[in-house]
């Protein structure tokens, strides 16, 4: 802080006399991008890319908000790379000086921030954080920034709390509006605490604020603080507000207190001995205004005569007694019966009153010892209900886990029990299928017995054969009708091959055994057949083939049926293989 920023206001701004300037429409076009990316370059290079800017517009305007460049800034005070903290700092300085004091309305998102970062110790960067928060005092004042940099000093890092303790030295040093008595005892509360810090320079730069602030308000008002402090860092105290400080505020310290009361005084009554203690004010100012000192007083008219002595004549003359007037005679000193009385009253009114003070303070106490004991019975009870707060938090996780445990049970069980219900349904299924292939099979087998039994009435001796017909003989039987006597060799060839057609789709074995049984061959039955058919009338041939048509329809329907439930039976076994 200079003194020509100091006095800028008492002059003129030479900024009135400077256009200002729109700084935005200029950043580039991909500022936030570059400004959040993840590498630390593209951060400092798009910074670089501004501060050009921002250094050739000395006046910005006022009427564009700047709160998201503002906190995008302040939001760089917490990079990990110092030189991106370096040159952000950098830009917020070009900002409070182009918007003076319009940036009072962004000085909360930066300010805090900040001094948080004041822990760094690399002089370049220290700097430029400096001068930031000197820039924040020259538009809001000692006022503003006090909070802030308080906080400062009750950070855990050393240099937070050495940087923030030089920071309110330099605008005690500055400023020149006395602190207020609230913003005293903050300053003094937090500074005498740095005093018993166990590092040198966190004390000395305690020592130096409290001593400028000493400066300041003068020792009456700070040395009640300093009752704790060792008689070691008082003597530097004294002394750094003996010759070292400087401050440009008007002291508010009033001055000390005469001992005696005449100023020409001999050590009259109001003259203390050098080992009492001071009195009150009010004794002072009475024993002051009641017993004046002792004091010759000369006569006129001897001054009269030294002047007129040294006349032209130059001659002495006899000393002869004159009368005084009774104005001119010298007042008579008050009584000692007077003094002791006024002295006696104020000694009962003093001890009145420190019998007061005294009853006070014992009632402070008490107070006092009834707040630390209700403080220590909360701070228990709340001990108490912060042990019972985690015996319940760790009941609730053991219930939780136990319960995430059961239902991971619960649903492996319900998980095994749909797998078995799924086999069982699926052997069910095949259970099913093969009963039916039982059921199919068993009435093939009836059928074919029946099938079987028809053939085997068919190949007795060729009476009864000429009397009987199988299914095999619809066809032949027909063509026989419609064609007449004249094809009936035809018709006899058309039979025997039927025939032997249906021995094949029977049952073989059952066919040989029935013509061994019988001691015929299929060959000799054949020729038997072929030779008898000649004998037989057309009445009964056609009555025959009348009756194997509606064996022939039978067997057809049930064909038929067989082959759907096979179909059927295909694809009910197809569907749970497709499933799967």
């Amino acid at each position: 802080m200079t003194d020509a920023n100091i006095n800028q206001d008492e002059t003129y701004d030479p900024l009135e006399f400077v256009d200002p300037v729109e700084v935005l429409n200029k950043f580039p076009n991909d500022f936030d991008t570059r400004i959040s990316s993840a590498k630390w370059k593209d951060r400092k290079e798009v910074l670089e890319e501004i501060i050009p800017i921002l250094e050739k517009s000395p006046k910005l305007v006022t009427t564009t908000d700047y709160s998201h460049v503002i906190r995008v800034f302040a939001k760089c005070m917490k990079d990990a790379n110092i030189q991106v903290v370096q040159l952000a700092a950098n830009c917020i300085e070009f900002f409070i000086k182009g918007l003076n004091k319009d940036f009072h309305k962004y000085q909360n998102m930066v300010l805090a921030p900040v001094v948080e970062r004041l822990k760094e110790k690399k002089p370049s960067v220290a700097t430029a954080l400096d001068n930031v928060l000197d820039e924040l005092f020259l538009i809001s004042g000692f006022h503003g920034v006090l909070e802030d940099a308080v906080n400062g000093m009750k950070l855990k890092t050393p240099q937070n709390k050495i940087a923030s303790a030089n920071y309110i030295k330099r605008c005690l040093s500055t400023t020149k509006t006395a602190p207020k008595t609230n913003e005293i005892d903050l300053i003094m509360e937090n500074g005498v605490k740095l005093l018993s810090e166990s590092q040198e320079p966190i004390r000395q730069a305690a020592t130096e604020m409290i001593g400028t602030l000493m400066k300041i308000t003068g020792p009456r008002e700070v040395n009640s603080f300093l009752e704790k402090v060792d008689e070691n860092r008082k003597s530097k105290i004294n002394d750094y507000y003996e010759n070292k400080a400087q401050v440009k505020a008007i002291s508010t310290a009033k001055p000390p207190r005469s001992v005696g009361v005449g100023s020409g005084g001999a050590g009259g009554v109001g003259a203390r001995p050098s080992g009492q203690a001071p009195q009150d004010k009010r004794v002072s100012t009475v024993s002051a205004s009641t017993i004046p000192a002792k004091r010759t007083a000369s006569s006129p008219v001897k001054r009269d005569d030294i002047k007129t002595g040294r006349g032209m004549t130059a001659r002495a003359l006899p000393k002869q007694p004159i009368s005084r007037p009774p104005s001119m005679r010298p007042p008579t000193a008050p009584s000692p019966s007077t003094v002791a009385a006024v002295s006696s009253d104020e000694v009962a009114y003093l001890k009145q009153q420190l019998a007061k003070l005294e009853d006070e303070n014992k009632t402070y106490q008490r107070e006092q010892e009834v707040t630390k004991k209700t403080i220590s019975d909360l701070e228990e009870a709340n001990k108490n209900y912060q042990d019972k707060i985690e015996f319940l938090k760790r009941e609730l996780e053991n219930e939780k886990r136990n319960s995430m445990i059961t239902a991971n049970q619960k649903e492996n069980q319900i998980t095994n029990l749909k797998m078995q219900m799924e086999k069982a349904d699926y052997k069910i299924k095949e259970l099913e299928r093969e009963k039916e292939i039982n059921n199919l099979q068993q009435a093939n087998l009836a059928y074919q017995r029946s099938s079987t039994s028809s053939r085997n009435s068919f190949y007795k001796p060729v009476d009864k054969f000429s009397s009987s017909s199988t299914s095999n003989d619809i066809s032949t039987g027909v063509k026989r009708l419609s064609i007449g006597e004249e094809n009936a060799n035809n018709v006899d060839t058309n039979r025997v091959n039927n025939f032997r057609s249906s021995v094949n789709y029977g049952n073989p074995a059952v066919l040989s055994g029935s013509h061994h049984q019988n001691g015929t061959s299929p060959s000799s039955v054949t020729n038997g057949y072929n030779n008898n058919s000649s004998n037989r009338d057309p009445t009964s041939t056609s009555s025959m083939d009348v009756d194997n048509g509606a064996d022939w329809k039978r067997a057809a329907e049930v064909t038929m049926q067989l082959k759907a439930r096979i179909e059927r039976m295909k694809a009910r076994t197809r569907a749970p293989l497709n499933i799967e």
